[in-house]
């Protein structure tokens, strides 16, 4: 009889051994289960800001980009060449900062300095527009392209920023 209690007594113990030893695995994979969550669920709200802060930049260059579109069209040889100088010298100076240190990185809070577009002659917006023998006007970024208004804004960075030789001769050499 006392053996028989002896046995029940060991099984008894050794079953809530298993049960503790099963629920503290329980409990352990549990917590993972949870932290893992708690960290997926952290990446989804960080992934959401990234895409709200990429969308803000993507408006903001296309915006950028549509200014820039619009000035080049109407600028005069001088005002392109600068303004591409000062973006260059931005951009190149950004590569030496850190990210967050990083004007064009951030938002374009620090555009280059647009003032040499926005203060165009009158006689620069009569440059892209003239009319032709039918009637028809080839007018703003049409008329710079067939001019060689897009040879000013494919330059590869770290090229010299030349002005053509057609150009330079039609406006006299004013660019010696």
């Amino acid at each position: 009889m006392l053996d028989a209690n002896f046995r029940l007594a060991a099984d008894v113990w050794e079953q809530r051994s298993r049960r503790a030893v099963s629920e503290k695995k329980e409990k352990a994979e549990r917590e993972k289960l949870t932290n893992v969550q708690d960290k997926s669920r952290t990446l989804d709200e960080n992934l959401h800001e990234l895409d709200a802060k990429m969308q803000v930049l993507q408006e903001e260059h296309h915006a950028l980009e549509n200014t820039l579109a619009k000035a080049f069209t109407y600028a005069s040889w001088e005002s392109k060449i600068k303004c591409i100088k000062q973006v260059r010298a931005g951009l190149h100076a950004d590569w030496d900062l850190k990210e967050e240190e990083r004007p064009f990185a951030k938002t374009f809070s620090s555009p280059p300095d647009m003032s040499a577009l926005a203060n165009l002659s009158d006689s620069d917006d009569d440059e892209g527009s003239s009319e032709g023998s039918d009637g028809s006007s080839s007018g703003g970024a049409e008329g710079a392209a067939s001019e060689g208004g897009a040879e000013a804004l494919v330059v590869p960075v770290g090229e010299d920023v030349g002005v053509p030789a057609e150009k330079e001769a039609e406006q006299g050499g004013a660019y010696d």
